[in-house]
């Protein structure tokens, strides 16, 4: 019989997240990992396996809680419900809410962190490409949530554009990259805001906070 864990084993999973996050994989020490996770190194052994293994539960952790809540099928966003305005596309608001909640309504010090998705994919793009795979194959699924949101406007006519959805959807991927990018170079919360604003004219997407 299994002994019961004596530490909340996802309290720990998710220190060891955030320092993955500050850091990068590389810069984690494992005395450092132990320290945040408040666990021995016996207990990390045989609960998370080894240093690698905890970072893909990481990845994993990151993606269920920043992305996948977002990245279903495209609805109408909460804050849009009772603006009234029957003419709004809600698989493109849905795209502007995307960048909104998880790049400009978070905390200052979580933003510049940047994303440990595509953190992963620099950083380990030559010193490990299966973990820097893994990354990228989370990131296509968001890139695949761009697609639909675009295919279903298009389908809609909401859309004046000859781009295809796919070329649509790579841009936004393209955006949402370069965002968390200047995010860690310490852009301010404005030069994020006009970089998204001014991207999203370019897709066609005319922003919800301009009619507020």
């Amino acid at each position: 019989m299994a002994r019961p864990l004596s530490f909340d084993r996802t309290a720990s999973l998710e220190a060891a997240m955030i320092l993955f996050w500050q850091r990068g994989y590389q810069a984690c020490a494992l005395p450092d990992l132990l320290n945040a996770m408040n666990i021995s190194r016996s207990s990390l052994y045989a609960t998370f396996g080894d240093k690698r293994q905890l970072f893909i539960e990481c990845l994993d952790l990151f993606f269920q809680r920043t992305f996948n809540p977002l990245c279903q099928t495209p609805s109408q966003p909460r804050e849009t419900k009772n603006q009234g305005d029957k003419n709004s596309d809600y698989s493109l608001i849905s795209i502007e809410h995307f960048f909104r909640y998880t790049i400009l309504q978070v905390p200052k010090k979580r933003r510049a962190c940047g994303c440990l998705l595509v953190n992963t994919v620099l950083e380990m793009a030559e010193q490990d490409r299966e973990l820097s795979a893994l990354a990228s194959e989370k990131l296509t699924k968001v890139e695949q949530y761009f697609i639909r949101c675009f295919a279903k406007a298009k389908a809609g006519k909401t859309l004046n554009t000859d781009a295809s959805a796919e070329d649509l959807g790579q841009l936004c991927m393209t955006l949402n990259q370069g965002l968390r990018v200047a995010s860690r170079q310490g852009r301010s919360q404005q030069e994020l805001e006009s970089i998204l604003n001014n991207s999203l004219k370019m897709l066609g997407i005319h922003s919800q906070k301009e009619n507020t």
